[in-house]
Formats: structure tokens, sequence, C-alpha cells
């Protein structure tokens, strides 16, 4: 199996990128650094917990309430031309 940096040039190469060693040197620390962490992911104890599709318990909303306006006429005022409650445009 290739080492990481292989890897990463191997990668590189066929997606037609040009690295120097500088640059996979550090990409390679990266891809390193990502790996462990997967690794820890991967041995988190999960078993007692219940499956969920929203990570917070509570959602919380800041946008403001809706406040419902019957009269509309009010809005279509400062159209130029209304007919039958609608906006003609031009």
């Amino acid at each position: 199996m290739l080492n990481n940096k292989e890897y990463l040039k191997k990668l590189a190469s066929s997606l037609y990128f040009e690295m120097d060693e500088k640059q996979l040197d550090k990409l390679a620390s990266q891809f390193d650094n990502l790996q462990k962490d997967v690794e820890m992911i991967k041995n988190f104890d999960t078993k007692d917990l219940l499956p969920t599709n929203f990570c917070l318990a509570e959602s919380f909303n800041s946008l403001r309430e809706d406040i419902v306006i019957e009269d509309k006429n009010d809005h279509l005022k400062n159209a130029d031309k209304v007919i039958e409650g609608y906006v003609v445009v031009k």
C-alpha cells in the first residue's frame, strides 16, 4: 500500500495538479491529521444514543412572528396601476 505522500502525489497527478515538495509535505501532514480524526470518530461509543435528524433538542427561531394584514389595498396604494386587486406591470 502507498504511504500518504505517495498516494497524494499519485492523486494530484491523476487530477493534473502539479505540487512541489513543500506543498506535498503540508498536504500529507493535513491528510495524516484528518485520518487520525476519522479514526477517533470511529471509536466513539454510540450504541446507547437514539437516532436523530436534528442535532439540537430544541429548535430556536430567531425570526419575527408573522403578522397577517387583512387589508391588501394598503400595499397596493403604491402601484401605478391596479386592476381587481392585482398590480398591472407594463
